[in-house]
């Protein structure tokens, strides 16, 4: 398997993009969800996706998938797994500040 770096920036942790472990050939993609339950939350899936490979995982769940496989080490996996939770925590933070509003009105 080869790995090729995300874009990252702002503290964002290297992410690097993986060839599918579905063994599609592909390389795992990162996308955002702007659906109004996870709005803003990262996740990543496979191209063929749908088509006959399975692999989709949101951000937190993906980076496990890194350690475990080990292509994410030493400080990078503390890095990542510390932003992807924070983050994680942070976008749910503000779903429910959003729902609260939207109970209100």
């Amino acid at each position: 398997m080869s790995a090729s770096s995300s874009s990252h920036g702002c503290g964002r942790p290297f992410i690097p993009l993986i060839d599918c472990p579905g063994a599609c050939g592909s390389f795992v993609m990162k996308h955002v969800s702007s659906t109004e339950d996870h709005p803003g939350w990262v996740y990543y899936r496979c191209p063929s996706h749908g088509n006959g490979c399975n692999f989709w995982h949101w951000e937190r769940e993906y980076v496990a998938i890194l350690v475990n496989k080990k292509f994410l080490t030493g400080a990078n996996v503390v890095d990542a797994i510390g932003w992807s939770e924070d983050r994680r925590e942070e976008l749910e933070r503000h779903n429910e500040q959003r729902r609260s509003k939207d109970e209100i009105y």
